[in-house]
């Protein structure tokens, strides 16, 4: 996305706020979710970063305690050194890390250094000090919280399900995916947080050949790795976000796969499913919270019903 002048101005500002120079503010190749922009200069340069939507939450805090908790943990991350909010815009300043992105590296080399990163922070869990900004609305208690969530979606289809009105299902196939989404009651999974948008974009490589993880804003706490493998799985069956780099191959889902320490042939099934309920329960979030956005979410949840087939059915 191109930098608007409301953007570059409201940097300027942030970057004065905080004793930087706002003539050195320039910017940078923003994502799909920030504004990012660079302020200062030599060593002392920092990162800029604010929502592009003005509807989007707050996701300043728990990117913060991420940065901090992954630090402790040995992960490699961009410091970082302030946060707030300016004209009801929420930002945070962080530090600049120069480097290589992951992107020009070799894409095997890239996707297996992020499946070891999702199995280093999946072993972080989130304590009574972490936000709730990282839990779902079934509460802090990881595994009870994750059969809550498997127990709302399996309850909400049937016939009286506002998805069906939409085109997402229809009402015969309603046993067949209760009976899907309700089998990952019995998957033994890992609890922990997920990083959220492992994407080589999101990889620098410094100098010394170091990975430092940016962009933390999508983290959650979860099933781990098995949320941030089933989002790189999506990704591979072309349900990419705006303005990615490339399409995610085969061969990069295994590479992460392998980096996370799983065979993705054994636990191919497994995402199918966690694709499944992902794109079902974001279409019900947008039809509570974001209704602008349930079109786009209910049209990415009927793709995955048409390609969902159960397992007694032959490919």
């Amino acid at each position: 996305m191109t930098t608007t002048r409301r953007d570059a101005d409201l940097a300027r500002r942030i970057a004065a706020r905080h004793g930087v120079d706002p003539a050195t503010v320039s910017a940078a190749a923003s994502g799909r979710v920030n504004a990012v922009h660079l302020a200062g200069s030599g060593d002392r340069r920092v990162v800029i970063r604010f929502a592009l939507d003005p509807a989007r939450p707050d996701e300043f805090e728990v990117e913060q305690w991420c940065q901090e908790r992954a630090g402790e943990a040995g992960i490699a991350v961009a410091s970082p050194l302030a946060r707030g909010v300016l004209e009801g815009v929420p930002y945070s300043i962080q530090e600049f890390v120069p480097g290589m992105p992951g992107t020009a590296l070799p894409a095997a080399d890239a996707w297996e250094r992020l499946g070891r990163s999702a199995a280093a922070v999946s072993r972080i869990v989130p304590g009574d000090d972490a936000p709730g900004g990282l839990f779902s609305r079934f509460g802090r208690d990881l595994p009870n919280a994750w059969r809550a969530h498997l127990d709302y979606n399996i309850g909400a289809l049937g016939e009286d399900d506002p998805l069906i009105a939409l085109g997402v299902y229809a009402v015969s196939q309603a046993p067949a995916l209760a009976a899907a989404i309700g089998g990952l009651r019995d998957e033994r999974l890992t609890f922990g947080l997920s990083h959220g948008d492992l994407a080589p974009r999101n990889l620098i490589v410094r100098d010394d050949g170091e990975g430092v993880l940016i962009d933390w804003g999508g983290a959650s706490a979860g099933p781990a790795p098995w949320t941030d493998l089933e989002t790189v799985y999506r990704w591979h069956l072309a349900d990419l976000p705006e303005g990615f780099e490339a399409p995610v191959t085969a061969g990069d889902v295994t590479a992460f796969a392998r980096g996370c320490g799983v065979d993705l042939a054994t636990v191919t099934p497994l995402l199918e499913t966690l694709v499944l309920l992902h794109a079902l329960d974001l279409a019900r979030w947008a039809m509570d919270v974001r209704p602008d956005l349930l079109p786009h979410y209910a049209a990415g949840a009927a793709r995955a019903v048409r390609r969902f087939r159960p397992a007694s059915q032959p490919a």
